[in-house]
């Protein structure tokens, strides 16, 4: 298996099937909705160039509302859609379904035991307010997730997460207690 599937099957916590992946998209997705999990979900639709042809098939969503933007609210599945368009995580799937670095330049480096994976943050990743996105901010949201206190719905994606460091602004360490080959 090549070792970039490997890990976001490791960091997310989810199997190969469509079904598996939609669930944890609600989890482990939502880590990346906050820039910091490890893939992102829906992206938006582009036009596609040519004639239009009859047939074919028409999708829509109804109206839901959502209770937040938070990307743990379990709320309606447009939820997930709107939420992934907004934040980004520290890799994506691609619509092929391969993993993409997005706030990471890369995959993240592997140890040989599989149970640290370490990630490298693009410099000069703003938020909404202007602040800096470092590797601090990562480590705050892994470990909010990892809080039992916080009762995080997505909080089972991070069982085999031990430890993040922070050794400087742009290099986030993710320790598991145990490989995970999810």
């Amino acid at each position: 298996m090549d070792r970039s599937v490997e890990v976001v099957r490791l960091l997310t916590n989810t199997g190969s099937n469509r079904r598996t992946l939609l669930k944890g998209a609600a989890g482990a997705g939502a880590a990346g909705a906050f820039g910091v999990g490890v893939f992102g979900g829906v992206r938006s639709a582009t036009a596609q160039e040519g004639t239009p042809v009859a047939g074919g098939q028409f999708v829509t969503l109804g109206h839901q509302e959502i209770a937040s933007l938070s990307p743990d609210d379990a709320g309606p599945s447009v939820h997930f859609a709107i939420v992934s368009n907004i934040h980004n995580a520290l890799i994506q799937l691609d619509q092929n379904f391969e993993p993409q670095p997005v706030l990471a330049t890369a995959m993240p480096e592997v140890s040989e035991d599989g149970l640290t994976f370490t990630f490298t943050l693009h410099e000069g990743v703003l938020f909404h307010d202007g602040e800096e996105f470092t590797a601090e901010d990562v480590k705050y949201t892994y470990e909010w997730y990892m809080n039992p206190d916080n009762a995080a719905v997505s909080a089972n994606n991070f069982a085999s997460v031990e430890s993040v460091e922070a050794p400087d602004p742009y290099t986030v360490i993710v320790n598991l207690s145990e490989p995970n080959a999810a």
